[in-house]
């Protein structure tokens, strides 16, 4: 006769090469799934919707400042204002510039151009998300965001008001009063700073790979760290170190 510890011994054993069994499987799957390029996407137009009946042309027209800095990260105010510098330097037709025009944009609007420039850039959702949300195809969205993001360098440097300077002695007395009064033993700190990771396309190049990997991370980044007065405003930057790079060396020179 075969004792029990001998049959509990080969269950054990049987389940112990069922599971490795599925481990390797789902091992299989996920490699498999990531040597594969996801190439589907939108293409009937009967599939996209019109721009003007996406989420944002609600938003623009009944949100508050709530819900303006939950999709771009400024209120409604400071979008405006924003929108205002944007639309000097975003030509809303593509195309050649002739006397007829050009031909007309999918997406026609300034406000929603910026729109959707600030909220990819909220945003942590993959392309399709946006392409679902905006009713646009991959292609539109690609030539929307690199016309958009060129314009939106220009509008900032064109507004006096968009600049990361060092606080005067007179505004850090006062943003560190406004700190003691919300933590009253925190005494002479009006800032704070935090390192940022920036995850980028891991690239083919095996040298350049190597100078973007980070370790830590196990990803291949870009990092920088700001420092935020109490206010929220950036006071000081370093941005665009490649790879394994921790808050304290970034620091240096502050």
């Amino acid at each position: 006769m075969v004792s029990s510890a001998v049959i509990a011994l080969m269950i054990r054993n049987k389940n112990r090469n069922a599971q490795k069994a599925r481990r390797d499987h789902l091992c299989k799957l996920v490699y498999l799934r990531m040597t594969l390029r996801d190439r589907y996407k939108l293409h009937s137009k009967a599939l996209l919707k019109n721009v003007s009946d996406s989420f944002w042309y609600t938003l623009y027209a009944n949100g508050d400042d709530s819900d303006f800095v939950a999709a771009t990260s400024l209120t409604r105010a400071s979008f405006e204002k924003l929108l205002g510098a944007f639309e000097l330097f975003y030509i809303s037709k593509s195309g050649p510039q002739n006397k007829k025009g050009g031909r007309s944009a999918r997406v026609k609007d300034h406000h929603c151009v910026l729109g959707l420039l600030l909220h990819v850039y909220r945003s942590s959702g993959e392309r399709m998300i946006f392409t679902e949300m905006f009713g646009i195809s991959p292609t539109t969205l690609d030539r929307t965001l690199l016309k958009g993001e060129e314009a939106l360098l220009k509008a900032l440097d064109y507004l006096p008001e968009v600049v990361i300077e060092w606080p005067s002695h007179e505004l850090q007395v006062e943003l560190a009063r406004k700190v003691q009064r919300k933590e009253s033993l925190i005494m002479g700190r009006w800032g704070f700073a935090d390192g940022r990771n920036y995850p980028v396309q891991t690239p083919s190049n095996s040298d350049i790979q190597n100078g973007l990997y980070n370790g830590w991370l196990k990803a291949a980044l870009i990092t920088g760290v700001v420092l935020y007065g109490a206010d929220g405003c950036i006071m000081w930057a370093k941005l665009n170190y490649f790879g394994s790079w921790n808050d304290g060396e970034t620091s240096i020179g502050m």
